[in-house]
């Protein structure tokens, strides 16, 4: 995108064969953007539209029904960094803003938003005067809002939902506010008004979880994570998710995209794409470029099973190669036991390691040591460990 302010917090729209980007913060200051730009996807070329009425501004909610833009005020700068409840519509053929109902609840951020049957979702906040669980449903039609059930848990903030087939929603993943993540997936059943805990993404908790949707496939993954020694980062792991089967699959991207979290995931004529993200979690650079990938190799599920998925355990001994008196660390999604061994086969050191980062100080004059750990669902990790002097 030309825009090189580091924009993040905007409204992303996908109205035809153009994605929409609107408003935004600008780079790690509270400053907020006016400015709309228009990617037209099948040429490669942005183009600046009309700025944003209100004024500079980030998104809360964003969704698209019909070729409208929606965009739910979270900042302006019409309120000295407050948050706002203002809700507006816009029209990309006229390239107009038309304010409609404001948000009934409480002012909020970040958002969980979906589309289903020409309705608009928004729930959960994150941040602004309160954090809750709620949920509300807005009808174009109508302009009116209309509240619906709430989250059935502790509040998920951050969470990413998106609509499937059959009147249903999933949301995935979100934290409490308090740096405890988790991986449920919450389903939506519209016509009944219900949710339910479904299952879980493989491996740690997270949240702002990047989602591209492909019929009854989902590519999951990325977003942010914790350890146990509360350091955040962003997560580059990514499944194939057939949701009708519950099934999950890991996926390796042939090229690393700069960020996943805090972009914009979209899929256009089985393409997938990417916008814009932080490059870390903590004083982070944003992007402003577009990344893509052929979504359609990733459409006919292979029939591999959530239990193919969970013997993928995330295991990493590091450093490695490290020196004698360094202290070795083993980061594990899942609990278990670790054996070292030396060259004959003597055990030389056994510990018990859990859901985390683990640390431990091995005490070998040998240059290489072996390791054996047994992990949840009866995983086996072998590696070695080597030193130098």
């Amino acid at each position: 995108m030309p825009d090189s302010r580091q924009l993040n917090g905007c409204g992303y729209y996908l109205i035809d064969s153009d994605f929409y980007v609107a408003g935004g913060w600008m780079g790690s200051s509270s400053a907020t953007s006016s400015s709309v730009w228009r990617y037209h996807i099948p040429t490669d070329i942005w183009y600046e539209m009309g700025h944003l009425p209100f004024g500079g501004a980030s998104s809360n909610g964003y969704f698209t029904i019909k070729g409208m833009g929606y965009f739910l005020i979270a900042t302006d700068s019409t309120r000295n960094g407050d948050c706002d409840r203002q809700f507006w519509e816009y029209n990309p053929d006229v390239d107009i803003w038309t304010k409609k109902a404001d948000f009934p609840d409480s002012p909020r951020q970040e958002s969980s938003c979906f589309v289903y049957n020409d309705k608009g979702y928004v729930g959960q906040t994150y941040g602004c005067l309160v954090a809750d669980n709620h949920f509300w449903s807005y009808d174009p039609v109508t302009n009116l809002w209309n509240q619906i059930a709430s989250l059935p848990t502790s509040i998920e903030l951050r969470s990413t939902a998106i609509s499937v087939s059959s009147g249903l929603a999933l949301l995935f993943g979100g934290q409490d506010g308090n740096a405890n993540f988790y991986n449920n997936i919450w389903q939506y059943n519209i016509s009944v008004n219900t949710w339910q805990n479904i299952g879980h993404i493989p491996g740690l908790g997270r949240e702002l979880t990047v989602i591209w949707g492909l019929d009854s496939i989902l590519l999951v993954g990325g977003g942010v994570m914790v350890d146990s020694h509360s350091n955040i980062y962003l997560a580059n792991d990514f499944y194939k998710y057939n949701y009708t089967q519950n099934t999950w699959t890991p996926v390796v991207f042939q090229n690393s995209f700069d960020s996943t979290a805090f972009g914009a995931a979209f899929v256009y004529n089985k393409r997938g794409y990417y916008f814009g993200g932080a490059s870390s979690y903590l004083q982070p650079t944003i992007s402003n470029k577009m990344w893509t990938f052929d979504a359609s190799k990733y459409i006919h599920d292979t029939g591999v099973g959530i239990n193919d998925v969970k013997a993928d355990v995330e295991f990493q001994v590091y450093p490695n190669p490290l020196r004698h008196e360094q202290t070795l660390t083993i980061s594990t999604s899942e609990s278990g036991e670790i054996y070292f061994y030396d060259a004959l086969g003597r055990v030389l050191h056994d510990c018990k390691v859990i859901h985390g980062v683990n640390s431990i100080r091995l005490t070998t004059n040998d240059d290489v040591v072996f390791y054996r750990a047994t992990l949840g669902h009866g995983e086996i990790k072998n590696g070695k460990v080597v030193f130098i002097r």
